[in-house]
């Protein structure tokens, strides 16, 4: 399914974006934009990324003072380097 393919993709790029950049926090429109390649069309494997890290709880939804959404990595180094064997794995096996 290309939608699924898509999210993967995108969630190698951000989880390898976040890995190099701890401190990184933006709202969903800036991480496509600045984080990743800035298609647009990307955003719906982005969502989707976001929540599966979500729910790893290698990241983190926060309302900022001006009320918007910001994600930021709250994930170690370690579990974000088995997060990108994973995805790794998934494309060689």
């Amino acid at each position: 399914m290309k939608s699924d393919r898509e999210m993967v993709a995108v969630l190698e790029e951000l989880a390898r974006y976040m890995r190099a950049n701890p401190l990184a926090s933006d709202t969903a429109d800036s991480i496509c934009r600045w984080w990743l390649d800035g298609d647009s069309a990307r955003m719906d494997g982005l969502m989707q990324a976001l929540q599966l890290m979500q729910r790893q709880r290698l990241v983190e939804a926060v309302v900022a003072a001006d009320g918007r959404l910001r994600y930021r990595r709250i994930g170690t180094d370690a579990e974000f380097d088995r997060l990108i064997g994973q995805i790794n794995q998934s494309f060689d096996g």
